[in-house]
This record gives C-alpha cells, sequence and structure tokens, in this order.
C-alpha cells in the first residue's frame, strides 16, 4: 500500500491552495461579491444637482430634506454631496448632466423636460384637479398616477423617483378680474411652457412667453396684462405690487421630479435604494405641506391687496368645457390612444 506522508510545511500549504481554490470558485460564479439582497459593502457616493436656490421659499425646504434623510439613514450604505443653486448645472444642463454622469440624480421642474417627455403634460394640464389636496393624495407615489408615469419614464430610460408638488399656477390680471373664458379674449398673458400656452390661447388670450425676471416692467408698462403663474412666482418677483387680481383654479401645474438614469438605478445596491425610495416618499409630502403653508401665509400677510376671485361649480364648469380642446390637442400630441389612457388614469377612471 502506497503511503504519503505530508509534512507540517507541506499541509499548510495544501489548506491554503484547497481554500484559494475555493474562494476562486465561489468568485467566478458570483456567489461572492454582493450578497443574495444585491447589497455592497462599499458606501455609494452619490452627486444630486438642481438649479434651484433657497430664494424659492416654498419649493426649496424639502430639497436639502431630502438629501439629510438619505444621509442620516444611509450612514456605511448612500451618502449624496448637493448642488443647487446652479453651481453644477443650471436649469438646462440637468438632464443632460445626469444623463452624461456629471450628476447622478436631480431634482428638475418638469417643464424644462416636457418636450423631452410629454408624457408628463398629463400632470401639468389646466383644471383636472379639484383642490391640491386631491391632486396629491392622485399623484404620490403607490398610485396609479404614480405608477403609470414611472412606467413611462422608464420606457424612455429615465427612472422616476419622486413628484414634488409645486403649487398650482392662478390667473393674476392687472385691470380685470376674470370670471369666465370670455373675460380674457384678447388680454395678453405671460406664460412659461407650451402647454399654458396652449391654455390660454383656448380663452382667446395671446400668450406670451418670457423670463420671470421681465414680468415685472412687462406688466407695469402694459406689456401684457397679466400672469398665469405660481404663487411663490409673484411674490418672489414683487409682482403683486402691479397687479390687482388674481382668479383661483389649476390653471397649470408644475412639479420638481427627483430623476436619474434607469440602468443607473438599477445599478446600485438594493439597500440604498430603499433608503432613497423612502426619502423620495417623505419628499413628496414635505413638498406638499410646505408649498402650502408657505401659499396660504402669502394669501393671509402679502396679498392682502389683491382682490382674490374664487370660481364656483358654475364658473369652473365653463373654464372645463372649453378646455376640451386642449386636452385632444394634448392626448393626440402624445400618441391618441395613450393621452386618452393617462388622462382616464388621472382624472381615476
Amino acid at each position: 500500500m502506497l503511503r504519503v506522508i505530508f509534512t507540517r510545511s507541506k499541509l499548510a500549504a495544501v489548506k491554503v491552495f484547497v481554500m484559494f481554490s475555493i474562494v476562486m470558485f465561489l468568485l467566478t460564479t458570483g456567489f461572492v461579491a454582493v450578497s443574495s439582497a444585491g447589497e455592497s459593502n462599499k458606501e455609494l457616493k452619490l452627486v444630486m444637482a438642481t438649479y434651484l436656490l433657497p430664494a424659492y421659499k416654498g419649493i426649496f425646504p424639502a430639497l436639502p430634506r431630502f438629501v439629510d434623510y438619505v444621509n442620516e439613514h444611509g450612514k456605511g450604505i448612500v451618502q449624496i454631496d448637493f448642488y443647487h443653486s446652479g453651481t453644477l448645472l443650471k436649469a438646462k444642463e440637468l438632464l443632460s448632466g445626469v444623463q452624461s454622469g456629471t450628476a447622478d440624480i436631480i431634482f428638475q421642474t418638469d417643464a424644462y423636460i416636457s418636450g423631452t417627455y410629454p408624457m408628463l403634460g398629463a400632470i401639468q394640464l389646466p383644471l383636472l384637479y379639484n383642490s391640491e389636496e386631491e391632486r396629491y393624495q392622485k399623484n404620490k407615489l403607490g398610485t396609479p398616477v404614480s405608477h403609470f408615469l414611472r412606467e413611462k419614464m422608464k420606457e424612455k430610460g429615465m427612472a422616476l423617483l419622486a413628484i414634488g408638488q409645486v403649487p398650482t399656477e392662478y390667473i393674476w390680471t392687472v385691470k380685470k378680474p376674470v370670471r369666465k373664458p370670455s373675460d380674457l379674449k384678447g388680454l395678453r398673458m405671460r406664460v412659461s411652457g407650451k402647454i399654458d400656452s396652449k391654455t390660454v390661447a383656448t380663452f382667446g388670450a395671446s400668450p406670451v412667453r418670457m423670463p420671470s425676471a421681465e414680468a415685472f416692467m412687462a406688466l407695469k408698462r402694459g406689456v401684457v396684462d397679466g400672469i398665469m403663474a405660481y404663487s411663490g412666482t409673484i411674490a418672489g418677483r414683487r409682482l403683486d405690487e402691479v397687479l390687482k387680481y388674481c382668479t383661483i383654479g389649476a390653471f397649470g401645474n408644475m412639479h420638481v421630479l427627483i430623476l436619474t438614469p434607469q440602468e443607473r438605478w438599477e445599478s446600485w445596491p438594493e439597500n440604498a435604494r430603499k433608503i432613497i425610495m423612502e426619502a423620495a416618499k417623505r419628499y413628496e409630502a414635505d413638498m406638499y405641506k410646505t408649498c402650502t403653508k408657505y401659499i396660504e401665509t402669502l394669501f393671509e400677510t402679502r396679498f392682502k391687496n389683491i382682490k382674490v376671485i374664487r370660481l364656483d361649480d358654475r364658473e369652473r364648469s365653463a373654464f372645463k368645457k372649453d378646455l376640451t380642446q386642449t386636452y385632444s390637442w394634448w392626448a393626440n400630441m402624445v400618441g391618441k390612444s395613450e393621452g386618452e389612457r393617462a388622462l382616464k388614469i388621472v382624472r381615476g377612471k
């Protein structure tokens, strides 16, 4: 019988070889490196950017609080470096910047990217909601609207993580109050986007696109007769010093979205994504509550000299009737069948 006798040094060498072979086998077959839950032991470092700045008193506070939540609960898992106020990427650079990797994740207003992702217009269209509360409850994470838009954005290669609700746009005028669509006929109205332009044109007004920074002098000199805007813009640009009337209604809707490329999102560890999505859920609620409180304060303290017109059901219906063609125009723009489907989901049908 053949006997093989190992010295202690040879036996140690064999053990090392066997252990090395086992580790290499596990590595090559994917059992090591990543845990079964798709988690990594390496802390994920992310760069987040936005053009929005602290001067946007109603909108901005929810943004750093999203980052703070991730950084507090993601220690050792995920951390975010936040660049706001256009310090890393300007407003029109954010989308290309996140796609190229200059930033990993962004806050961006949907009005800037609706041309690239027109389906976002489904929640920007006028008079789809009876109140801000209804709008928030319909569009927040976990709802049919949120699921639909996230799927549509995913098809375009973009992960939509959250829809931050900016207060609705009202109609503000200098010389005459607006209670019915015909009151807008012949007026020149400053607007900010394609859907807003179509909306005021439907009512018989002439849309005038210009930066909000130019609106004060344009209103004062009579270049425009009014503006369709979010109340924070009115306060931020001191337009309440010129405007006399405000018609309350969801004539336009804007949102601050959280976005990252879908492929990049799927590459992040599952435990990091869970923390980010919990922060996203809180961000949506935070944005809604903070903005709502801010607007209430403005009307209680700042806008006392502006006459507020609150439409009754009959008056609101008159505006909606005129907007039928605007809804059809948008549906045809994105594809009639998908557009009509989107409108049904947003309306809860």
